[in-house]
């Protein structure tokens, strides 16, 4: 089961590895306590502009159900692409470009007019409270991580260990997770295991291109349309949570 996911997970930085190299220098010893290692990396979150990847079900092929993106912390533009789409955050706004049919059409055939057009959007009301919207997006998960029970290490830069899922239930239960840092203590990958279906249903977000400039602008006005007509559309494409 670990084997699975530390294959997917590291096959994804190796992917993006391949398309841009991220910043290097001398490695940083990583502390022999396994807390304090992953406490020290997800201090390095948010630090560089980076580009990161999540993985839907590790069985998938890598090209198949990732959404990859690419940040800039200093001012919290992001920009993500999936398979046909493409939604790029700029403070409060939101803009959406479709290149074909969304995955999970309600009304399809309803966007062919706007293929190749910025949506422009506003954050969803509560998006403040989801992942994607969050204000520590794309961080938290491997945050979450650093602030896990029953970490071990399993490799030199490899660990384990699981995270509280619902907490806030009555028996609250835990979910396994796997993490791996680069040679300068940062966390390359982060796999889930879900804690209800075999390893092949876990997600994995993976980080890469460390300092890649990230110059994220909004579009022109010329290339955008109101939203107001494709309210759903986050929906549509996946990416409402």
């Amino acid at each position: 089961m670990y084997a699975i996911l530390r294959a997917v997970a590291t096959a994804t930085v190796l992917v993006l590895a391949a398309c841009t190299s991220g910043a290097s220098g001398a490695p940083v010893p990583v502390p022999s306590d396994p807390v304090t290692a992953l406490s020290e990396a997800a201090g390095r979150l948010g630090t560089q502009p980076a580009r990161f990847t999540f993985v839907y079900g590790t069985q998938q092929p890598l090209d198949a159900a990732n959404h990859t993106g690419l940040i800039d912390p200093a001012t919290g533009h992001w920009e993500i692409t999936g398979n046909g789409w493409t939604v790029r955050r700029i403070g409060d706004d939101v803009y959406i470009r479709l290149t074909k049919e969304p995955p999970m059409p309600l009304s399809p055939g309803s966007y062919a007019a706007v293929y190749g057009t910025w949506i422009h959007q506003r954050v969803p009301v509560g998006g403040e409270l989801s992942y994607i919207f969050g204000a520590d997006f794309p961080w938290s998960l491997a945050r979450g991580a650093a602030h896990g029970t029953d970490i071990t290490r399993i490799g030199e830069r490899s660990f384990r260990g699981s995270v509280a899922v619902a907490p806030g239930e009555e028996e609250p239960r835990n979910r396994g997770f796997l993490a791996d840092l680069d040679e300068q203590g940062r966390f390359t990958s982060v796999a889930f295991l879900s804690d209800t279906q075999p390893a092949a249903s876990g997600m994995s977000i993976a980080f890469s291109g460390f300092g890649t400039p990230a110059d994220i602008q909004a579009p022109s006005a010329g290339e955008t349309v109101d939203g107001e007509a494709y309210l759903t559309v986050l929906i549509e494409i996946g990416l409402s949570f």
